[in-house]
């Protein structure tokens, strides 16, 4: 495997490294329990993040985590493009997945420069517009993970394991978003975990096979004696 398609593929854990890191480790302040925060709450937040130094590079470390996941679906792409349409579905699914997750933090951005102006009353508002259209964003990612998926067993590029597992955990993200209907702020998060684990599990398996299975034949290797 060459050193830049490893990296294609080794790209998708390296997102949901950096996505949790910037989002639950760096940009979550202590105690923060609260699923749909007040609008006091919300302004308390975003002036935590503006005195927080940690909290913006947290910012920056959740954007890079999604251009990593932008090359980890380009690449998957690729490789199980083999399978046709549905190749092309996963595409279009995980590329808008993406841009659906990015247009979602633009109301907080705004509510950021302008927390000193807002009432508590708006910035709830940009902060339940931050969550419906991250919610919304489940939609195409299911679509994502379950036409890769399949398209990865058409073509042979996953294990059954993998394989079915996506099929499930993106129909469930999938339905679980339709279901919800107009209750969006109150959706089963469990499907969209689910997504995530799966994008792990599938990056680290293609990322490293070739290395492990090098290592398997040398371990196995049986030296020849003269």
């Amino acid at each position: 495997m060459r050193l830049s398609e490893r990296f294609g593929a080794l790209a998708g854990a390296l997102a949901i490294l950096l996505v949790i890191i910037g989002s639950d480790v760096l940009g979550t302040p202590p105690g923060a329990q609260t699923p749909h925060p007040s609008g006091q709450q919300s302004l308390d937040r975003l002036q935590w993040v503006a005195e927080t130094s940690s909290a913006q590079v947290g910012v920056s470390v959740e954007l890079l985590g999604f251009a990593f996941l932008v090359l980890f679906i380009a690449h998957l792409s690729v490789r199980v493009g083999g399978a046709g349409w549905i190749a092309t579905a996963a595409l279009a699914g995980g590329v808008i997945a993406v841009a659906l997750k990015l247009a979602s933090g633009a109301p907080m951005f705004v509510a950021y420069l302008l927390r000193d102006e807002i009432s508590p009353q708006t910035a709830r508002l940009l902060s339940d517009l931050n969550g419906v259209a991250f919610v919304m964003m489940w939609l195409p990612m299911g679509i994502f993970v379950a036409c890769a998926s399949a398209a990865g067993l058409l073509t042979r590029e996953l294990g059954r394991v993998l394989g079915w597992f996506g099929i499930v955990a993106g129909s469930a993200c999938v339905l679980a978003t339709v279901v919800t209907g107009l209750h969006v702020l109150s959706a089963f998060f469990l499907p969209y975990v689910l997504c995530l684990l799966w994008i792990l599990l599938v990056s680290l398996r293609l990322g490293l096979r070739r290395a492990l299975s090098v290592a398997a034949t040398t371990q196995t290797r049986v030296p020849v004696e003269v």
